[in-house]
């Protein structure tokens, strides 16, 4: 059984008393999260996101508000489909990006490792040089 984390109250002046929201983690949680940062501005950063995003086959409906940029999965044969969340800032050094893929019908607990994946797939194109064609996402 995964483990579930304390859960996370809002910051004060956000309004109302604050939602409560546990994060799992676990082998195959319903969420998968990773920080890196690339020696780049964030504008090169977050043209490669979108190459990245609109390269993986069931990637519809990008969306660019910066410093965020979402997408949305299909549904495959082992989820409902996948919310997809990269949030830039610029560091000292580039930029730090925190990539988060997460379930999108909130009762599926497990994932099976389908949020790592698709997480794994953007941070692998983001190591890649950017490239008018965009990286190879499998």
């Amino acid at each position: 059984m995964p483990a579930i984390d304390t859960p996370m109250k809002s910051p004060p002046g956000a309004g109302g008393q604050g939602q409560q929201r546990p994060t799992y983690d676990g082998a195959m949680a319903r969420s998968f999260e990773q920080q890196l940062t690339i020696p780049l501005p964030p504008e090169q950063v977050s043209a490669q996101v979108q190459r990245v995003l609109m390269a993986l086959p069931k990637a519809g409906n990008v969306f660019v508000n910066p410093p965020r940029i979402t997408a949305d999965l299909s549904m495959g044969a082992f989820s409902w489909g996948e919310k997809l969340l990269v949030h830039l800032t610029q560091v000292p050094g580039g930029t730090q990006a925190v990539v988060r893929s997460e379930c999108s019908f909130p009762l599926q607990l497990v994932d099976y490792g389908k949020n790592r994946k698709n997480v794994e797939k953007i941070v692998a194109g983001l190591q890649l040089p950017p490239g008018p064609a965009g990286p190879p996402v499998g």
